[in-house]
C-alpha cells in the first residue's frame, strides 16, 4: 500500500511527454499512471519503508527511502545517476538507490557503494526486487510511528480511528514522517474524523487552520 499520496501539483500528460522527449526515453505506462494520479508523485510522509521481503534476496538492510519522482527538475531527478535504460525513482541516504528500467519495466535495487553501474551489475550488487513499478509501489509500507491512525485516515475508516482512540491512541500523535492526525484528516476532507479528533483534544494549530480554509473543512 502507498502511504498518503497527496496531489501536490497536477501533472499533465503533456508534461510527461516533454520529460520523455528531454530524457530521450519512454517511461513505463504504470509509472506514468502513478505520476498522473498522484501529481508529482511525492508521498506524504515523503519517506516510507521498502519492506524486507523485497530486499531479502539481495540481503541488504531496510530503511526509510525518499521518492525521487518529482517532475520539477526532471533531468536532475531522473538521471543522477542513470545508465542505459534505467533511472532513479527512489533514493536513500548512504547512496542506496532504487532504479526503474524503462525498457523491461522492472525495479532494481543498487547499493552503489562507490561502484559504477556496470561494475555493480557484473558483481551482482544490483538485485531485481519487482517486475513492474506497480508491483513495487503496492509493497510500500507506512512508517511504524504512523500506525495505525494514518491508514485509518487514508481509508476513511472512522470506526477504526475511534477504536484506536478508545484504546491507547492519542489525538495528538506525533510522527517524524507525517502531519498530526487532525491535519491529515483535514487534508483528506474527513469532516467526521476532524470533529472526532477535535473532541478528543487534538490541537488545532495555525497549519490546521490554514489547510482547513483551503479544503473548506469546518473547525
Amino acid at each position: 500500500m502507498i502511504p498518503n499520496l497527496v496531489r501536490r501539483r497536477k501533472v499533465a500528460r503533456a508534461e510527461l511527454d516533454r520529460t520523455e522527449a528531454a530524457l530521450e526515453l519512454s517511461l513505463p505506462d504504470d509509472y506514468k499512471r502513478f505520476l498522473l494520479e498522484h501529481g508529482c508523485g511525492r508521498p506524504v510522509p515523503e519517506w516510507y519503508r521498502v519492506p524486507a521481503r523485497l530486499l531479502r534476496r539481495i540481503k541488504h538492510s531496510v530503511g526509510e527511502y525518499m521518492p525521487m519522482t518529482s517532475l520539477d527538475r526532471p533531468r536532475a531527478t531522473f538521471t543522477d545517476p542513470r545508465s542505459g535504460d534505467t533511472f532513479v525513482v527512489v533514493a536513500r541516504s548512504g547512496n542506496e538507490l532504487v532504479l526503474l528500467s524503462t525498457g523491461a519495466g522492472g525495479v532494481q535495487y543498487w547499493p552503489e557503494l562507490g561502484s559504477d553501474f556496470e561494475t555493480a551489475l557484473e558483481g551482482k550488487d544490483i538485485g531485481r526486487i519487482a517486475d513492474t513499478f506497480a508491483d513495487f509501489s503496492e509493497e510500500f509500507e507506512y512508517p511504524s510511528d504512523t500506525l495505525p491512525w494514518l491508514r485509518y485516515v487514508h481509508e476513511n475508516d472512522l470506526a477504526g480511528l475511534v477504536a484506536w482512540l478508545d484504546g491507547r491512541g492519542k489525538a495528538n500523535a506525533r510522527s517524524r514522517y507525517a502531519n498530526a492526525p487532525i491535519v491529515e484528516a483535514i487534508a483528506h476532507r474527513r469532516q467526521q474524523m476532524v470533529a472526532e479528533l477535535k473532541q478528543r483534544g487534538a490541537k488545532v494549530d495555525s497549519r490546521a487552520i490554514e489547510i482547513a480554509k483551503q479544503y473548506k473543512i469546518d473547525l
